[in-house]
């Protein structure tokens, strides 16, 4: 499949999900839903069910439900005015909100036991056992910019396989055989034996001192990877777990990415953002990697997609729920003109954003 449609597919699925779970959650409290759209205005087609229309808009940034109501319509519509969404108790108003990200964190989390449940890559590290994991192997797990392996040209999962110097040879079946060979040869030069996407390489590394305060390092660390496919409870239990372990990294991502905006590096913020072009890439590279592969960068995509929302800033979820909090407190209703204009400004911001990584990617490109 065509790397672009995949993406859409996936696009397609997320914005559904989201916008479903607000869909649901106003249907099941009575609200009148007007409308659940994919993509922005211009429309392209739509079609009518009930009181709801189901529209298929231009602009695949996302999508919106619009629920009669939350924009201030009641206060020149008197039909239905019990069924507004400004109209319903505070609770009701923000589960409503929160349907949608919450949407997302599931879909996660059964994508996540999917992957489990079909057979997927893992680290030994990462919640199993040796015993659990098959066709086991040494991989790279990080590279030390400018150290000698960095030099050398080692990548990130590229396979160890063996390692010499002299008239030694070593097996690498173990995370630490590299390390204590390499403890062993300091002043020697070491060959090393690896595989990349197939093919068999071999580069001659000098370990150095000063990059760890003991010994001589070529700045390469290793860990064991392999197949693990786990039965439906194990695999939920462990899909679940990944996925309050990805969130809580995910907020980390975003309040690093903040603390950056707000510091000065805006140069290292930008670095972090990736935009649909850039997401393109990504889900290729996951594409050729299988369908395990697809739907675990799907489930984090996803999990992004969550976090960001529930963000309290205007124009996303979380920021609409602070709206709902502060009428809590104050006791009385804020301007829909107000809430309307700082919204408005607040998607224009996010969208010259994303036109602005969108510049970013495919400068990249070239």
């Amino acid at each position: 499949m065509p790397t672009i449609l995949t993406f859409f597919i996936i696009l397609l699925v997320l914005v559904i999900v989201h916008e479903f779970g607000h869909f649901i959650v106003a249907k099941f409290f009575k609200m009148r839903v007007d409308e659940f759209a994919f993509g922005f205005p211009p429309r392209l087609f739509s079609i009518k069910k009930g009181e709801t229309e189901y529209s298929f808009n231009a602009l695949p940034l996302g999508g919106y439900v619009k629920i009669f109501g939350e924009n201030g319509e009641d206060e020149v519509a008197a039909a239905d005015m019990h069924r507004a969404f400004n109209r319903q108790h505070k609770y009701k108003q923000i589960l409503v909100l929160l349907a949608g990200v919450t949407m997302n964190i599931l879909l996660a989390w059964l994508l996540l036991a999917a992957t489990y449940m079909m057979g997927t890559q893992a680290a030994e590290s990462d919640r199993f056992s040796g015993d659990m994991l098959t066709n086991k192997k040494v991989v790279v797990s990080d590279v030390l910019k400018g150290a000698p392996a960095d030099l050398a040209g080692f990548r990130q999962l590229d396979q160890l396989v063996s390692v010499y110097a002299g008239n030694e040879l070593v097996q690498i079946t173990q995370s630490d055989d590299l390390p204590n060979f390499i403890s062993a040869h300091q002043n020697e030069s070491i060959s090393i034996n690896f595989i990349r996407e197939g093919e068999t390489k071999t580069v001659t590394v000098e370990p150095l001192a000063g990059i760890a305060t003991d010994r001589k390092v070529i700045g390469l660390s290793s860990g064991v990877i392999g197949e693990v496919r786990l039965p439906f409870v194990d695999a939920l239990v462990v899909g679940a777990q990944n996925t309050i372990e990805y969130t809580k990294l995910t907020f980390v991502g975003f309040g690093d990415l903040f603390a950056k905006l707000f510091t000065g590096a805006g140069k290292e913020a930008a670095a972090l953002l990736t935009g649909p072009v850039g997401i393109v890439g990504l889900v290729g590279d996951a594409q050729s990697s299988g369908l395990t592969a697809l739907l675990g960068f799907t489930a984090l995509i996803s999990i992004n997609l969550a976090v960001l929302n529930i963000l309290p800033l205007p124009a996303l979820d979380g920021g609409r729920i602070v709206f709902v909090l502060i009428e809590a407190v104050i006791r009385r209703p804020l301007s829909f003109k107000f809430q309307n204009i700082v919204n408005g400004v607040s998607f224009l911001l996010l969208l010259g954003l994303m036109l602005f990584i969108t510049y970013k990617d495919i400068i990249k490109l070239f």
